[in-house]
């Protein structure tokens, strides 16, 4: 076998632009595309039909090169998809999206999604409510935000102003980055884009520190570090801080409908545009000699040649499962080893018997760990019901109609950790489902009681259906390490330029998704998507 030496790039000294990457950064995609000759001659092969693959798929579809999407589930959109109990369907995991006047507003329209979807504004969208105070936070308005915090904390005031306007400045250069599709001349990005590289180096805390002094403040603006997984100590400030300025200045949105509506959406235009979206149709193994890919081999033992392999599998497996060489890659894949799989989630989806819309507020309920976010990701680490921070989903107060009438759709979720999971393993997929089953319903019913006693009273006279996830349920369904959610976490070892990008050392071998770059999150991985068909089309052309 040979030995490839892993190239490890400083991507704070990545070289000046070439001319194809310039060229492609000043036309869109299916324009820069064209430059690429006899496309027919470079098939695409997308393992997995999660957002960040399906997006990569409608990009390259579109652009006119032969695309087959491959997925083992029998739906296509991975954590995008929906599912049904009764009178209810209940979506597996979108509560909001920002999607207006940003990347992700772009890339739907890019791709002809806003004439196939409709996106709904959430109005208060999100409801913080900690030990002692429960606030309904402004919906696009970044200063009402400020004011609102400025109230309870007037001392303070200076700071929290200093640093939302830290955020939105930030998310600002990042825009500007991404409409000149990611590229720059390192020389001149210190000055070009300030904020983001003082920030590189900073997690949450630092952040934080730098602006405010009280605690429980820190807490307060820190509230959105559930959605990325990591507690402020461990959290890539660059990372948080650019995602809820997003939300701030663009505000919350959904799809209405469901998630599903979205994954089936860009199933169309793939499919539209001459590619192939097969379901129930796992990879075995990507085939690749001489460090290039030539196709996949799939479980009854037939070969889809392919020149181009993206994929959306986890990246751990993708080379410690999937990949069949006769090349060394030990650098790179211990370079995978480092890094650590992102919380994996609890859930529980309620379908009830009354129609709650309008009668609790918020949409998003964030209810803060009484300990703060610190403690509170220690007891998400070990799966602590009684202690753990959670959110509510009232997903009739998005819309008029959402359920049935007469009804209401809520979702109870918070992240956990794999290891308190870990010994039901062996059981579980051996079909004996026994002490796991005692152990959600312990889970359940203590979430349960909690929301009933805090913000839904008689909730358990109101359930009508109800199902609930584990960490289990998303590796049995996802395969992903420790049924991780936003794949690789935003640590600061891998978060921002350091972040582990989206082609790999075999050649035409190339990742799509929450384990590449940017990382997790609807708008992560749908960005993570463009950014690898970007990189297809300057390779080729």
């Amino acid at each position: 076998m040979q030995k490839h030496s892993a190239s490890r790039r400083n991507f704070l000294k990545i070289s000046a632009m070439t001319a194809a990457t310039a060229a492609l950064g000043r036309r869109g995609f299916v324009e820069a595309a064209s430059a690429v000759e006899n496309k027919e001659q470079y098939p695409v092969v997308v393992i997995g039909a999660g957002l960040g693959g399906l997006t990569c798929a409608a990009y390259l579809s579109k652009a006119g090169f032969p695309v087959t999407v491959m997925e083992k589930h029998l739906v296509p959109g991975g954590y995008a998809t929906s599912f049904q109990r009764g009178a209810f369907q209940f979506d597996v995991s979108l509560h909001a999206i920002a999607a207006k006047n940003n990347e992700t507003h772009q890339i739907l329209d890019e791709l002809g999604l806003l004439q196939k979807l409709e996106l709904v504004e959430l109005n208060q969208a999100h409801r913080l409510v900690t030990k002692n105070k429960d606030l309904l936070l402004p919906d696009r308005d970044p200063e009402a935000y400020i004011k609102l915090l400025s109230i309870y904390f007037p001392e303070e005031k200076l700071g929290i102003r200093s640093f939302v306007s830290e955020m939105l400045g930030l998310h600002e250069e990042v825009y500007q980055l991404f409409l000149k599709k990611n590229q720059y001349i390192t020389l001149f990005f210190p000055f070009q884009y300030s904020r983001m590289w003082d920030i590189r180096n900073k997690t949450l805390s630092d952040l934080l520190n730098e602006h405010v002094t009280d605690p429980e403040l820190k807490n307060l603006l820190g509230y959105l570090c559930g959605y990325y997984g990591l507690p402020p100590s461990k959290l890539s400030g660059f990372y948080y801080a650019n995602a809820t300025a997003d939300y701030l200045q663009n505000g919350s949105w959904y799809i209405r409908g469901r998630s599903q509506n979205l994954s089936n959406a860009l199933v169309d235009i793939i499919r539209e545009n001459g590619g192939a979206v097969l379901l129930n149709t796992p990879v075995e193994k990507i085939l690749a000699k001489g460090g290039v890919v030539s196709g996949v081999r799939m479980a009854d033992g037939k070969r889809l040649p392919a020149s181009i392999v993206v994929s959306n599998a986890n990246l751990p497996d993708t080379f410690g499962k999937l990949l069949e060489t006769d090349v060394d890659y030990s650098d790179y894949t211990a370079r995978i080893a480092s890094l650590r799989p992102s919380l994996s989630s609890y859930c529980i989806w309620l379908g009830l018997k009354e129609n709650l819309r309008g009668r609790i507020p918020g949409c998003c309920i964030h209810a803060a760990p009484a300990e703060g976010v610190e403690a509170g990701y220690q007891h998400a680490l070990q799966c602590d019901a009684e202690k753990v921070g959670y959110s509510i989903t009232m997903f009739d107060n998005y819309f008029e109609g959402y359920s049935a009438p007469g009804k209401s759709t809520v979702m109870i979720t918070f992240l956990s950790g794999y290891e308190p999971w870990k010994s039901f393993e062996k059981d579980y997929f051996a079909g004996d489902k026994r002490e796991y089953q005692q152990r959600k319903e312990q889970i359940t019913a203590t979430l349960l009681r909690r929301v009933e006693a805090r913000f839904i009273p008689g909730l358990s006279s109101m359930i009508e259906e109800m199902d609930s996830a584990t960490p289990l349920t998303n590796l049995r369904y996802t395969g992903n390490p420790g049924g991780a959610i936003y794949g690789f976490e935003q640590a600061m070892n891998n978060q921002f330029m350091s972040r582990i990008k989206n082609h790999t050392p075999v050649g035409g071998l190339y990742l799509a998704g929450a384990w590449g770059f940017p990382g997790g999150g609807y708008t992560g991985v749908m960005r993570s998507g463009l950014q690898t068909c970007r990189m297809i089309i300057e390779k080729l052309s």
